[in-house]
């Protein structure tokens, strides 16, 4: 994982406790040895105020925001469909939140504070 992949407030995992970023670049004790990305799976999604509304798609509503991942029927992997015929692969929380901010440029926080996912 570099650096160079996370904004303040992404989450991820050093030392596998849960962390928010709060300063970049990140401090010295943060090597690629002990600083892992957290894999998205349905309790993130939850976490972060999605809601399941058809099989496998789930979406957030954010007035005017509607954003929506969706999990391919055949490798289970969740992604985000911006245009027809084309979608990104998103595999970690820390993706999830940069995609996010990168569309809407609004932060995508956890409903329910970091404590309600660790």
């Amino acid at each position: 994982m570099e650096a160079k992949n996370f904004r303040i407030g992404n989450l991820i995992l050093i030392h596998d406790c849960l962390q928010e970023i709060v300063e970049l670049p990140l401090p010295e004790n943060c090597t690629d040895k002990n600083t892992n990305p957290i894999k998205l799976n349905e309790k993130w999604l939850d976490c972060f105020g999605f809601v399941e509304e058809t099989s496998d798609n789930f979406t957030i509503r954010m007035s005017p925001i509607i954003f929506t991942i969706h999990r391919n029927l055949i490798t289970k992997q969740f992604m985000c469909r911006l245009v027809k015929d084309y979608s990104f692969l998103v595999e970690n929380v820390h993706e999830l939140q940069n995609l996010f901010f990168a569309i809407t440029k609004q932060e995508l926080g956890l409903k329910d504070g970091i404590s309600a996912c660790s």
